[in-house]
């Protein structure tokens, strides 16, 4: 098995990418999980030269659980790196899903099991390579946790804690820049619709053709006037008959 894994880069030539993932991958599921840590290693550092040719789905479900799963189990730490730094090298197609609902929270894990500094350096790298798919929220409470326990658990040298809290800081000003920028629009956008809010209110009020109150308004206004108009004619022609009655007196 090992003699078969070490000449891949032959197999890759002479098999075309369709027989080699029906027939000679399952090989390397076996040396993953063969529990011999030399064989192991060597399928490790070899799957990234054709992670990115099979398909995806195969790599998914056959060969990423199977590299978490010995990251947890192994007690042989190189064998630890070896399986975080394969997974941080599918960071170019590796899907969102798969690295915050998978990935990540075994990242978590490790950080309490192993505190060795190269292995917080190797997580931290993992995480970095990963970074692009997460937003500020999950930034903040996926990330940063798991760098914060990693600056106090970890055995750093002064060099590597001094770039646990670099990403630290960088995460930091990035969730502020994001979140800033965030309610800044917010409070913009509420300005707009208050401002819309207070010109619709000083329009007058146009009539609803619908509003029957409305109408019995108006009708009662028109009626109102109509009266008004009648009593004035009524007086203006008793007045005319009174005087005209005054000059008849008068011959």
């Amino acid at each position: 098995l090992y003699i078969i894994i070490q000449h891949t880069e032959l197999w890759l030539k002479l098999v075309d990418m369709q027989d080699f993932q029906s027939t000679m991958l399952v090989l390397y599921q076996k040396g993953i999980d063969c529990g011999v840590s030399k064989i192991q290693g060597l399928a490790i550092d070899i799957i990234p030269t054709f992670a990115k040719k099979i398909e995806y789905a195969t790599l998914k479900n056959a060969l990423i659980p199977r590299l978490l799963k010995l990251s947890l189990s192994t007690a042989v730490a190189s064998l630890r790196i070896k399986c975080i730094d394969c997974l941080s090298s599918f960071s170019s197609f590796v899907d969102s899903l798969t690295v915050k609902n998978v990935v990540i929270p075994t990242l978590e894990k490790l950080c309490r099991i192993d505190t060795d500094g190269k292995m917080g350096m190797s997580i931290i790298k993992t995480i970095e390579s990963f970074l692009k798919l997460f937003n500020s929220r999950e930034l903040a409470t996926k990330i940063l946790p798991i760098l914060l326990d990693l600056s106090t658990l970890g055995q750093f040298t002064k060099k590597q804690f001094a770039d646990v809290m670099t990403l630290i800081k960088k995460l930091i000003e990035l969730i502020d820049t994001t979140r800033s920028r965030e309610l800044h629009d917010i409070a913009e956008s509420n300005e707009k619709v208050e401002e819309v809010k207070e010109k619709l209110s000083s329009k007058p009020k146009e009539i609803d053709p619908n509003d029957q109150d409305m109408f019995d308004f108006l009708n009662q206004l028109g009626s109102k006037d109509k009266k008004d108009t009648d009593l004035k004619k009524d007086s203006n022609q008793e007045e005319k008959k009174r005087v005209e009655g005054r000059i008849q007196r008068k011959r």
